[in-house]
C-alpha cells in the first residue's frame, strides 16, 4: 500500500495487490479506476460499487418503488397509521363496542362512531399474506344499529406535510367472510379543531368504494387528493366503514392498512413489534398480569398514609401523548398487599399526581395498614383466565 500527496488535487492511494486505485484529480473525488476488468464493478456517475452492496442487499426492485419512495415520502416511517398489521392488543382481543366512539380492542382503532352492538375481535391474518398474524374482524349483531364502521384518527403531529393538495394512497387487506357482500366505503377525515375528531368533515372530494368484497382477503389500493385548505394540520381520520347498515351477522376483516404520502402504494412497511408497541403506549397504556394459576404479580410499591389507604406510583414506559384523561382497571378485589394480603377495596388515581409519564395511584383498604409503611401492590391468588390491569388513556 502507497500513499502519496502532493497538492490537495493530486492524491493517489495504490493497493497493488488488488490491482485497484483511488484517485481524485482537480480537487474532487472521482472513484475507483480500475486496472484491471471486473465483473463485481458497476459504475454509478462517478460512484462505484459492488454488486452486493447496492443491488443484491440494500435496495430491491421488490422492496422499493423509486416513484414513490423518495425525500418527501422517505422509506422508513412512511406508513403514518399505527398498528396496521394488527398487531397490537394491549386491551382485549374480543369485545362489544355499545357507545360511539369507543376504543376496546386492536390499538388505535376506533369502532364504531354513530353505531352501536358492534363485535371487534381478533382473527387470524389472511392465508393470501402470511405476513400479517392477525385481522380486526368487525362484526354485526342483534343490538347493531347504525352503519358499522371502524378507523383510526391520526395525531396532527404525525402528518404535518399532509397539506392541501398533497396526493395520499391508502392500501390495505380486506375480506368478508359471513354475511351478504357488499364493498367497503373508505374515507379520509379532518378533525376541526386540533386532534378534536368530535365533529370530523371529508377531506378528499369523496369517499371511494372498493369492489365488492369476497369471501377471501384481497390487496385493496385507493388514490386520494386533500382538497381542504386545512389539509391535516389538525389531524386526519382514515375511516372503514360497510357504506349502509349491513344485515345482522355480517362481518368483513382488515388488516395490512397503510396510510402514505404519494399517488402509488408501496409494500406495507413491517416496523419491529416493539417499535410498534412504543408508538401505540404513546395514546394507551395497559399494565396486565399474566394469567396462570395462583398469580401473585407485582404492580409496585405502594406507601400506607393511613390504616385504610396507600398510595403509589406507577411508570408508563414511554411518555403519553398528554396527561391521561381515562382511567380504566379490573375490579379492587383482583389485588391485595403484600405481606398482609390485605384485599384492596378501592382503587383510583390521585388526579393532581399526574404526569406524562406517571401515575399516582389512591387506594383503599378496609384496615389494618401501618401509616409510612411499605407494601407491594400484587394480584389476589388469581387463576386463569381472571387478570388484574390498569388502563391509562389519551386516544384522539
Amino acid at each position: 500500500l502507497h500513499i502519496g500527496t502532493s497538492n490537495q488535487n493530486n492524491v493517489q492511494a495504490r493497493i497493488d495487490s488488488s490491482n485497484l486505485a483511488l484517485v481524485t484529480t482537480g480537487g474532487g473525488l472521482v472513484g475507483l479506476n480500475t486496472l484491471a476488468p471486473s465483473a463485481n464493478l458497476h459504475v454509478l456517475g462517478n460512484i462505484y460499487s459492488t454488486t452486493d452492496l447496492i443491488t443484491a442487499n440494500s435496495v430491491q426492485t421488490t422492496n422499493v418503488i423509486a416513484t414513490t419512495v423518495s425525500t418527501t415520502n422517505p422509506i422508513s416511517f412512511r406508513n403514518r397509521i399505527i398498528n396496521g398489521g394488527m398487531t397490537v392488543w394491549q386491551r382485549n382481543t374480543a369485545s362489544i363496542s355499545t357507545t360511539a366512539s369507543l376504543y376496546t380492542t386492536a390499538d388505535r382503532w376506533c369502532g364504531a362512531l354513530g353505531t352501536s352492538g358492534l363485535l371487534l375481535s381478533q382473527w387470524p391474518g389472511p392465508i393470501e399474506a402470511t405476513q400479517f398474524p392477525y385481522s380486526l374482524q368487525v362484526t354485526t349483531s342483534t343490538a347493531t344499529s347504525g352503519t358499522p364502521l371502524v378507523e383510526q384518527r391520526i395525531e396532527n403531529l404525525n402528518i404535518p406535510d399532509f397539506l392541501n393538495g398533497t396526493p395520499v394512497t391508502v392500501s390495505f387487506w380486506a375480506g368478508q367472510p359471513y354475511g351478504t357482500l357488499m364493498p367497503l366505503t373508505v374515507g379520509l377525515y379532518y378533525a376541526t379543531a386540533v386532534n378534536n375528531f368530535g365533529t370530523q368533515t371529508l377531506a378528499v372530494a369523496a369517499t371511494q368504494n372498493t369492489p365488492t368484497l369476497t369471501l377471501a382477503n384481497v390487496y385493496y389500493t385507493l388514490s386520494f387528493t386533500l382538497t381542504t385548505s386545512l389539509g391535516a394540520t389538525n389531524g386526519l381520520s382514515l375511516r372503514f366503514s360497510t357504506g349502509a347498515a349491513s344485515a345482522i351477522g355480517s362481518t368483513f376483516l382488515l388488516t395490512g392498512v397503510q396510510v402514505e404520502k404519494g399517488a402509488l402504494p408501496t409494500p406495507f412497511e413491517v416496523r419491529p413489534y416493539a417499535t410498534e408497541l412504543q408508538l401505540a403506549q404513546r395514546y394507551y397504556y395497559q399494565l396486565t398480569s399474566p394469567t396462570g394459576a395462583a398469580v401473585y404479580a407485582g404492580f409496585g410499591m405502594m406507601t400506607a398514609y393511613s390504616a385504610t389507604g396507600f398510595w403509589g406510583m406507577i411508570n408508563f414506559p414511554v411518555p403519553l401523548r398528554a396527561i391521561p384523561t381515562a382511567f380504566s382497571n379490573s375490579a379492587p378485589s383482583t389485588w391485595q398487599l403484600f405481606p398482609t394480603s390485605t384485599v384492596v377495596t378501592s382503587i383510583g388515581i390521585q388526579t393532581d399526581g399526574y404526569t406524562t409519564t406517571t401515575a399516582v395511584l389512591n387506594c383503599g383498604v378496609a384496615g389494618g395498614l401501618t401509616t409510612a409503611g411499605a407494601y407491594v401492590l400484587r394480584t389476589n391468588n388469581l387463576a386463569s383466565p381472571a387478570v388484574a390491569f390498569m388502563g391509562f388513556s389519551i386516544e384522539l
